[in-house]
């Protein structure tokens, strides 16, 4: 009996090295393969990407800033095995919207990685209590590998009910940042003094 194949594709992404660092120690003490959680996690957050940021798109000029504030970073060239279909997904996300790719790939790290500290500072709870736990479309199982299986397709799911912004039009910073995703209100193509 024939196994169905499913096709993949090779993609690399520059990861900021304290994230890398951190993200890397995380899967590794939960047990988790870093090219499958994050080809899970890419399928999920494209799609809720796309309906975040629909009809936005990033001047070339703050394209520019969210690429130079990246830069600005020691970066580690990660290779990662996507499915192809996840791999072109993203390729079309970025292209319609004119992201930098690899500032969206550091952003969801960032937010896998968040710590109570910012979480407080986006008045985001460290825990899920009451009324939030009433917005989860689905009771919460008990069974531990049906309650790993909910949380690993979406691991951001949480912080997403949380954060009325949304987790792409959030700016960490009021002129932009190394993971901008959406220009900030308060940007003026024409003055580019905070490059």
């Amino acid at each position: 009996m024939e196994k169905d194949s499913v096709k993949t594709k090779k993609v690399s992404f520059r990861v900021v090295k304290t994230l890398h660092d951190e993200f890397s120690k995380k899967l590794i003490h939960l047990s988790l393969k870093r090219d499958s959680f994050l080809n899970q996690v890419l399928k999920n957050e494209i799609t809720r990407m796309g309906q975040e940021l629909q009809g936005t798109r990033l001047s070339d000029s703050f394209k520019r800033v969210t690429s130079s504030k990246l830069a600005a970073n020691e970066l580690v060239l990660v290779n990662v095995v996507l499915q192809e279909q996840v791999a072109d997904q993203l390729n079309i996300l970025v292209k319609h919207h004119n992201l930098v790719r690899d500032a969206f790939i550091n952003r969801i790290i960032f937010f896998l990685l968040c710590k109570d500290g910012f979480m407080r500072r986006m008045e985001v709870p460290s825990y899920v209590e009451g009324d939030a736990l009433n917005n989860y479309s689905n009771a919460i199982p008990v069974a531990p590998f049906d309650l790993l299986e909910i949380t690993l397709s979406d691991p951001l799911f949480f912080i997403r009910q949380y954060l009325k912004s949304g987790l792409y039009n959030f700016n960490f910073l009021e002129d932009g940042d190394a993971y901008s995703c959406v220009e900030p209100p308060r940007y003026n193509n024409d003055v580019l003094d905070f490059l």
